[in-house]
């Protein structure tokens, strides 16, 4: 180690480090399982500054991947309980630093470190699994590495970089039942002409059939109505929910008192008539519930509404919905920097709306649908039919449809389309010839 890149994160020698982990895990008490209070830890990566960066916050991934960083999916569970893993950061050289040992954390502050709490905490050695940490002799940032795989560990260490043994424990990530991922093998350029900026067509399994600009951001207006309405229904089934005056505020001007005829019903009444009618404040109302369910009561309603955003984007991030932000439950208008205050209404100036991709609203369809969300139903196309899922529209229109073909079910994720009329219609008409194609095309 050389003395003079000290402030480079280096104090402890690797035995103290290796040994305090050790006997700090040690004391632990040895967790029974993986619970779901747990905290998923996301890892990012710098393509500028070579740093990997690590946190429990959705909002603070998702922010980070939003100016550039690239994510790199979940790098292991954290435990609710356990030793403290202290975060640092370097205003200098604006790399971030990770530990259990409180002499390296306060060493480190000392030579001009920010101290910015405890990032997470540590199972024990005999219930978790160990994370590896590496350091980069050559590196000017990003100089450190931690890492669940052993692999991974061999691997830098074979590149040249210094093996510095233990840092915490964590859990392995359980694999998911979701589809998180796309098939373009087979893709071929949508031949059909239409206005959207973003189209998918993909079989159930998947697999892509066609695709414009498969990953081009746009509005999705309602069509976030979907993940709403699946964590609703997954959160709380017929539980009882009662929509709030805060729910009509934030909905305004477009909150109908004929969409929303109870005050009180079960969230599944509710989740089936917020798809049916696009109603705002029941969307609202949902994810206030959905919040309460997966974090406890805020105490506030304009609390829980970020918390029903926070439990949005973390399944947006669960099934690889990347590009994909989410501000508001209801597709309405909602804050730059993501987050509800208590006076947010749609009308407040300064707003933009939830963004994803065809892609991402794909992955969300193909996941939501076949797990019993309710949708829509009714019917459109000629010659050949199909039903729509969930419309939505703003400046332009966006619709998520399905069609069955010879016994296989295929969807469409049809994104910002020309609003071409007072009435619109402009989804329906593209999405009916991107269906004729397809009929002719998997016969």
């Amino acid at each position: 180690m050389n003395p003079a890149k000290s402030t480079s994160k280096h104090y402890l020698p690797l035995l103290l480090a290796v040994a305090a982990v050790a006997i700090v895990a040690a004391l632990v008490a040895p967790a029974s399982a993986y619970a779901a209070s747990d905290q998923k830890m996301y890892r990012l990566y710098n393509p500028n500054g070579g740093e990997h960066f690590y946190t429990a916050n959705v909002m603070e991934m998702t922010n980070l991947h939003r100016l550039g960083w690239t994510y790199e999916g979940v790098g292991w569970i954290a435990p609710a309980s356990g030793s403290p893993v202290y975060r640092l950061y370097n205003p200098n050289g604006g790399d971030h630093h990770y530990t259990m040992a409180a002499e390296e954390k306060d060493f480190l502050v000392a030579l001009g470190w920010n101290y910015e709490g405890v990032g997470w905490r540590s199972a024990s050695a005999s219930a978790g699994q160990p994370l590896y940490r590496q350091y980069n002799p050559n590196a000017s940032s990003g100089s450190h590495n931690y890492t669940l795989s052993a692999q991974e560990n061999d691997h830098l260490v074979s590149l040249g970089w210094n093996a510095e043994g233990i840092c915490w424990y964590g859990y392995e990530p359980s694999e998911s039942d979701f589809i998180t991922s796309l098939d373009y093998s087979q893709a071929v350029n949508l031949p059909v002409s239409v206005s959207a900026y973003s189209v998918v067509v993909a079989r159930e399994d998947g697999v892509v059939i066609a695709s414009k600009s498969p990953n081009k951001k746009c509005e999705t207006g309602s069509t976030a109505k979907l993940m709403t309405c699946w964590l609703a229904q997954e959160s709380l089934g017929d539980a009882q929910v009662t929509l709030s005056d805060y729910d009509i505020q934030i909905a305004q001007p477009f909150a109908y008192d004929r969409d929303q005829p109870w005050k009180t019903n079960s969230a599944s009444v509710v989740a089936k008539q917020c798809m049916y009618v696009s109603s705002n404040p029941y969307a609202h109302t949902l994810a206030r519930y959905v919040a309460r369910e997966k974090y406890g009561a805020t105490g506030t309603d304009w609390g829980d509404m970020r918390n029903g955003v926070r439990a949005m984007q973390e399944r947006a991030v669960e099934i690889g919905m990347t590009n994909t932000t989410f501000v508001s439950p209801s597709g309405l208008f909602g804050p730059k920097n993501g987050n509800f205050t208590q006076d947010f209404s749609s009308n407040s100036k300064g707003m933009t709306n939830n963004r994803s991709t065809g892609n991402d609203m794909m992955l969300l369809t193909l996941n939501a649908v076949p797990a019993g969300t309710h949708i829509v139903g009714n019917t459109f196309g000629s010659p050949h039919k199909f039903t729509n899922i969930k419309t939505g529209t703003n400046e332009r229109e966006s619709m998520l449809s399905m069609i069955r073909i010879k016994g296989k079910t295929y969807y469409i994720a049809l994104m910002a389309a020309d609003h071409t009329s007072s009435q619109g219609g402009t989804d329906v008409k593209e999405t009916t010839a991107i269906v004729n194609w397809l009929w002719d095309y998997v016969q």
